[in-house]
C-alpha cells in the first residue's frame, strides 16, 4: 500500500511536533491540512497543493490546536472548582441523596441553599434574559410603535432574521424596517450575553459569522420520518463548504443524527453504549 506522506513531510511534521509521531498521527494532520486547504480554495480543484494556501492551513490547524489546549487546561481546573463545591454542597445535608436532589431539583429544608438548585438557577437566567429583552425593547418603543406587540406578533420574522444574519457579519441594516432592525440587535445583545456567560462556565463558542439563532429537531417529527426523509429535507438547508469543511457527503450521511436525536442521546454516546 503506498504511502500516504513522504518520508520528508514525515521528519517536518514531527520536527514542529516536537516528539516522534506514529504513522497514524501523521497522516491524520496530513488529512486535516488538505480539508483545510480544500476549504480555502473551494472553487478550485487542487491537484497541485498550493504553497502559500498549505501553509495558511498550516497556521490555522496550529492555531486551533495551541487554543484548545489552553481552554482544555482551563477547564480542567473549572472542573476542579465546580467538584469542590458539590461535595461542599452536598455535605450541608443528612446524606448524599438529598444534596443530589437538592442540587438537581431543590429541597424545602433548612439548610443554607436548600433551594438554590439547578433547575431554579436555570429558570432565573431564562428571567433574566427574557427580562432583559423585553425592557431593551420597551426602551426602544417610541410613540406607537410597540416593538413588544411587534415581536410577539411573528409579522417580522423573516426581516428580523435577515437583520440578525447581518449582524453577525457586522454589516448595516439589509431590509428596509427599522423595527427589526432594532428588535434584532435587542436579541443580539441578549444572545452575545449568553454567550459569554457561557464561556467564562467553560465552553468555547465562538461568535460566528451568519449565525442567527439557536434552533432544535422536533423530535415527534423525526420519529415518525425514514432517515432519507430528513435528509433530503435538511440538506439542501445547510451551507456546505461550512458545514462539511471540503468533505463531500454520502448518502447515508447524517444517519447516526437521526438515531440519537429522538432520545437526546449523542452519537458519540450512542457508540459507547453499544461497546
Amino acid at each position: 500500500m503506498p504511502k500516504l506522506v513522504s518520508d520528508a513531510c514525515a521528519v517536518a511534521a514531527e520536527a514542529a511536533a516536537g516528539r516522534t509521531l506514529t504513522r497514524k498521527e501523521i497522516e491524520s494532520l496530513a488529512a486535516q491540512l488538505k480539508r483545510r486547504a480544500k476549504t480555502r480554495k473551494a472553487d478550485e480543484k487542487l491537484t497541485v497543493m498550493d504553497r502559500d494556501v498549505l501553509k495558511a492551513a498550516a497556521d490555522d490547524q496550529a492555531n486551533e490546536e495551541l487554543t484548545a489546549a489552553k481552554i482544555e487546561k482551563r477547564n480542567r481546573m473549572l472542573n476542579i472548582i465546580a467538584r469542590r463545591r458539590l461535595v461542599e454542597y452536598i455535605g450541608r445535608f443528612g446524606n448524599a441523596d438529598e444534596g443530589l436532589e437538592a442540587f438537581m431539583g431543590g429541597v424545602n429544608a433548612p439548610v443554607e441553599g436548600g433551594r438554590l438548585s439547578i433547575d431554579s438557577q436555570s429558570k432565573a437566567l431564562q428571567l433574566e434574559y427574557m427580562g432583559g429583552l423585553l425592557a431593551a425593547l420597551r426602551r426602544a418603543s417610541h410613540g406607537e410603535t410597540d416593538l413588544v406587540a411587534t415581536f410577539n406578533s411573528g409579522a417580522l420574522d423573516r426581516d428580523i432574521a435577515r437583520e440578525l444574519w447581518a449582524l453577525s457579519k457586522g454589516d448595516p441594516p439589509v431590509t428596509d424596517s427599522g423595527p427589526a432592525r432594532t428588535i434584532a440587535e435587542a436579541i443580539d445583545q441578549m444572545q452575545e450575553r449568553a454567550r459569554k456567560r457561557s464561556n467564562m462556565a467553560g465552553t468555547w463558542v465562538h461568535r460566528s459569522p451568519n449565525y442567527i439563532v439557536r434552533q432544535s429537531h422536533h423530535t415527534g417529527r423525526i420519529r415518525r420520518a425514514s432517515f432519507e426523509q430528513w435528509r433530503d429535507f435538511i440538506l439542501p438547508l445547510l451551507d456546505g463548504p461550512e458545514t462539511f469543511k471540503g468533505v463531500t457527503p454520502t448518502s447515508s450521511c447524517g444517519r447516526p443524527i437521526t438515531t440519537s436525536l429522538p432520545g437526546g442521546t449523542s452519537p458519540a454516546s450512542v457508540r459507547a453504549a453499544r461497546g
